[in-house]
């Protein structure tokens, strides 16, 4: 039931008065009114706390995302780091490459048999090895001194010999040789004339 003006003149019939009626109403008010304050202060600070409820999802998804940008920046740095030095290795691998051809060309150069180069180039430790500016080995003269001790016995020694005068290699490539020729000469100076050629002189 209400607290109204209508339901005190119901209650006090005749006995109300203005005055009783507005006592009991003050006196009503001076009761509910602060109820009134508190529940309004309560209702404020549900506001709040449901205002920061419906943040704490949002802040969640935050701190998530600095974590994991945590992470992403250590991973990034890890793969950065990786990545140059496999740069550095392949840029590495490539020197050595052209150190291996440079000294593969020297040995040639040596007369190394060419059948020992993959061998020799193969257990070779080019790590204290460099190429200058132009592209050459360093320190030629000395590496020319360790392949004449390390490899000289492979080295491979060709000498030209002049061909014998009274023996002159035989021509076997279609042309007559002198002797065939003279023989088919006399052959045919015997058929026109009807007389070996040495006969004539006789």
């Amino acid at each position: 039931m209400a607290f109204t003006r209508a339901e005190i003149r119901n209650i006090l019939g005749d006995a109300r008065t203005d005055e009783i009626e507005n006592k009991l109403v003050a006196l009503h008010l001076s009761a509910i009114d602060p109820l009134k304050d508190e529940r309004e202060a309560l209702k404020q600070e549900r506001d709040k706390l449901k205002e920061t409820a419906d943040k704490v999802p949002e802040l969640e998804k935050q701190l998530n995302e600095l974590r994991n940008g945590e992470d992403f920046k250590a991973k990034y740095e890890k793969e950065h780091t990786d990545f140059e030095t496999y740069k550095a290795q392949i840029a590495k691998d490539a020197e050595t490459e052209k150190i291996k051809a440079a000294y593969r060309k020297l040995l040639n150069d040596e007369h190394i048999s060419e059948k020992r180069l993959d061998a020799i180039v193969k257990v070779t430790d080019f790590a204290n090895m460099k190429l200058d500016k132009d592209g050459n080995l360093e320190n030629i003269d000395d590496l020319k001194k360790a392949i004449d001790s390390d490899w000289g016995e492979f080295r491979v020694v060709t000498r030209q010999r002049n061909a014998r005068v009274e023996t002159p290699p035989k021509v076997d490539n279609g042309t007559p040789t002198v002797s065939r020729a003279r023989e088919l000469a006399d052959k045919y100076y015997a058929q026109k004339y009807g007389v070996p050629k040495n006969a004539e002189k006789e």
